[in-house]
Order: C-alpha cells, then sequence, then structure tokens
C-alpha cells in the first residue's frame, strides 16, 4: 500500500518544483539557462513515466546506508536530470530518449544495491581512547592548519561580507570565493583538500555522534568547524550541510519504516514553503539556496553536457595535458561553451559526466562505481549504527549531485568518512573507558586523591 502511494507523493513533487521554477527561477536566472518551453504533454508525460518507473522497486523503509543515499539521488539528481532537458529544450527528441533510458537504466541498477547481500568484514579493534585522541589532534590539526592560511581580520571580514550578501544580490559571496581562490594560489592546494577532508567527513562525522550520543560539545566543535571553513570560503553547501544533517536525522528516528514516502513528501514541502517565502519577500534567496542549486541546476548542467557531447568527441581521462591535446576537463568546456567563461568549473553529476567522457557506456560505468561504493559502505555499516551510518552519508550524497564519484571519494571526503564509521566506537556507549577514568581520577584530584 506504502508503495502505491509514491507515484503520488512524486507528481506532487513534480508539478510543485515546475511551479517554483518558473515563478521564481526562471524571471532571474534566464540568463544562466534556467528557461521554460513548454514541451507538450507528450514530451512531459513520458519524463514523468521514466521517473515514476525507479519507485517500483525503490526500497521505502530505511534499512542500510545506501537506501538514504538512493533516494537523495533519485529525487536532486535523476528526476532533475530527466526533467530539465525537457523544459529548457536542450536536445531534440531523437537524442534525449536514448539518454534517459540509459540515465533510467542506471539508476534502476542503484536502487537495486540496497538488496544485495553484503560483505561480512571484521570488526576493527581499536581502544575507545586511541580513537578518539586521533580524531581530536585531526580535527585540531585540520582547524590549526586552516586558520593559520588566514588571519584573524581577513576571517572576520569574510563573515562580515557573507552576512550581508542578503542586501548585495548574493554578489559578496562571490567575493569571498575569490579571495578563498587566491589563498589556495598562495598556499598551495593541501590548503584545499584538508578543509574539504575536514568539513566533508570530519566535522559531519563529530556533528553526527554528537548527536546520537547527546555529546554536545562534539556536535558545538563540529558545527565551529564547518563555520571557519564557511568563513574562508564562502561556500553555501557548507553551512546548509548543517541543516541537512538535522533534518535527516529527524526523519531517520521518526520514519524508519517509511522513509521513502516521508523523504519525498519532506522535499515537497520544503519547496511549497521556500517559493511561497520568495513570493512573500519579492526575492529568490530560499529558491537559490535548494531549489536551483540542488535540483534545477544539476539537471541544467545534465542536458548540456548531454547536448555537447553528443556532437564533440568524448575526452576520456585523458584531458589532464599528460601527452593529450585536451588540457581541460568536461567541466571547465561547459563552463566555457554555455557560460562564456574559462574561470567556471560546472562540475555535474556522475552521469553527466560519465556520459562526458565515455558516452552511454560511460553513464553505465560510472553508475556501476557509485554502486560499488555504497555497497562497500553497506557492508562497513552491517555492524555499526545505521542512524550514524545514514548521517555520515549527507553529505557524500549532496557532493554526488555535483561531482564525479571519484572525487567525491578523494577530495570530498569519502573514504576518510568509511575509515571513520568503520572505526568509531558505539555511541551508546561512554566514550572513554570507565575502568580508565577511575585509574585516571585520582591524578585528576578525584576521591583518591583526597584520601592520600
Amino acid at each position: 500500500m506504502r508503495r502505491l502511494f509514491l507515484p503520488i507523493v512524486c507528481v506532487a513533487l513534480i508539478v510543485v518544483f515546475l511551479w517554483e521554477y518558473q515563478t521564481i527561477i526562471v524571471p532571474l536566472y534566464s540568463y544562466s539557462g534556467f528557461t521554460y518551453y513548454s514541451p507538450g504533454f507528450g514530451p512531459l508525460g513520458w519524463a514523468v513515466v521514466l521517473c515514476i518507473i525507479p519507485l517500483l522497486i525503490i526500497p521505502v523503509e530505511l534499512f542500510k546506508p545506501s537506501v538514504f543515499l538512493v533516494w537523495w539521488l533519485y529525487v536532486t539528481t535523476f528526476v532533475p536530470s530527466i526533467l530539465m532537458p525537457v523544459i529548457t529544450r536542450t536536445l531534440p527528441e531523437s537524442d534525449a530518449i536514448p539518454l534517459q533510458l540509459s540515465a533510467l537504466g542506471s539508476m534502476l541498477l542503484l536502487c537495486a544495491v540496497p538488496y544485495a547481500k553484503t560483505l561480512v568484514l571484521p570488526r576493527a579493534v581499536m581502544p575507545r581512547s586511541s580513537f578518539w585522541w586521533i580524531v581530536m589532534i585531526g580535527w585540531a590539526g585540520c582547524i590549526v592548519f586552516s586558520l593559520a592560511s588566514i588571519n584573524g581580520p581577513r576571517l572576520l571580514a569574510n563573515f562580515a561580507l557573507l552576512l550581508n550578501a542578503g542586501g548585495t544580490g548574493g554578489v559578496d559571496y562571490y567575493a569571498v570565493r575569490a579571495d578563498y581562490m587566491l589563498q589556495v594560489g598562495q598556499t598551495g592546494r593541501l590548503f584545499g583538500y584538508i578543509g574539504r577532508e575536514l568539513v566533508t567527513a570530519i566535522d559531519p562525522f563529530l556533528i553526527s555522534y554528537g548527536l546520537l550520543s547527546k555529546q554536545w560539545w562534539m556536535l558545538t566543535i563540529g558545527i565551529v568547524g564547518q563555520l571557519v571553513y564557511f568563513g574562508q570560503t564562502g561556500m553555501k553547501e557548507v553551512p546548509l550541510s548543517i541543516i541537512a544533517i538535522f533534518m535527516v536525522w529527524v526523519l531517520s528516528r521518526k520514519y524508519r519504516k517509511k522513509f521513502g514516502i516521508a523523504f519525498l513528501l519532506a522535499v515537497t514541502c520544503l519547496l511549497i514553503v521556500f517559493t511561497s517565502a520568495d513570493l512573500m519577500t519579492h526575492s529568490a534567496n530560499f529558491s537559490t539556496l535548494f531549489t536551483r542549486r540542488d535540483l534545477a541546476g544539476p539537471g541544467l548542467l545534465t542536458g548540456f553536457y548531454f547536448e555537447h557531447y553528443s556532437k564533440v568527441a568524448h575526452p576520456g581521462h585523458a584531458f589532464t595535458g599528460n601527452g593529450s591535446s585536451q588540457l581541460i576537463g568536461p567541466p571547465q568546456e561547459i563552463g566555457f561553451y554555455y557560460f562564456g567563461s574559462a574561470n567556471v568549473d560546472a562540475n555535474a553529476n556522475f552521469w553527466a559526466e560519465g556520459f562526458a567522457e565515455y558516452g552511454i557506456p560511460g553513464i553505465f560505468a560510472f553508475a556501476l562505481l557509485v554502486a560499488l561504493a555504497l555497497w562497500l559502505f553497506d557492508s562497513i555499516a552491517a555492524q555499526r549504527s545505521l542512524e550514524l551510518a545514514v548521517l555520515l552519508t549527507v553529505v557524500q550524497a549532496d557532493a554526488l549531485t555535483n561531482s564525479s564519484p571519484l572525487t567525491v571519494l578523494v577530495t570530498h571526503g569519502g573514504i576518510l568518512a568509511g575509515i571513520l564509521l568503520y572505526c568509531a566506537p558505539d555511541h551508546d556507549k561512554p566514550l572513554w573507558p570507565k575502568a580508565r577514568m577511575k585509574q585516571l581520577w585520582p591524578h585528576l584530584g578525584g576521591e583518591g586523591a583526597l584520601s592520600r
């Protein structure tokens, strides 16, 4: 009965998305490709049918972390990638149908991952105290390195710009980002990699573990780490990830049996609230933060990638200058071709990136790589806390909407998140062994010290 309700909610989501897209996004951002052309009942109906088909097999109950990841990719990447090329007329029907069917086939592959039997992995043997010393030293090292790369007044000035961004049309975000790129140029790419690992793996782990174990100091330092990086880079996805973790935590606790329905309804309600708020305030602040960035944007870029690389050669991975005449990658080429700037990195989802590099076989190859990563993460989570595993995937899921799988695993902390989950002690037990604390207590001035 629950599965029969899914298509109804999916159609409601599509209707609300199209309403918000035409009402808020198109009038303000048509110059960057966010246009709308009525596709007619036939093409639009075909797209809706394609969006409904995965709902026949996608799990409704949240019983593995891959269930959340698949639902996130379905809502933020698959559905927009099917709809946006149709309503923007990026592709003619003759080209769109093969690519839509390829995306559908790979989506069905991902939907089957949660049903796969997981590996039986041995549990990590590490003392809780050793684990937490390593995590906290790593967190402190990342923070110190980041703060050493930007002086205090500069960080405060960036925060002031960000807080004032609402009155300047968001221009200040780009000023802070330009300042960040200048820092990376001055300090080396290591600065960017360390910051990414901090905000995509270490901080989310501390926030998630702090929530589940009710260790509020841990939750606090995780949020502080995110805000420091936000102050340096102006990347809005960083503070939004904090909100997303809290929302997924609520959904996973209250609606585990009906997670798929709850997730679809939650996104639909968010779109209604954001559209209403923007209409009341005569702005696009909320729609820009979520709808344009996480729904319309990935779908638009999928259309751009499919259109462009249907006409030109697929470069494969030989676009780094190692003996190849292709000196730039697909994101830079799309940025230059569609946005007129060599400085725009139009990073897209793994379907678009796979097609750009290898054509239709690349769509399935990249989807297979994602499926393998999800299966391995499920195997790690099999003997760990399901809630912790799910919350750790929130940032990784968001990264997959705008990055290739290898980039998510290496640069966006996917591998590190898996290691942290594998080694993490149970969150329902004390952080430090009680026996060890009793030994240390006298030396810290406890009862043993008073009795001497």
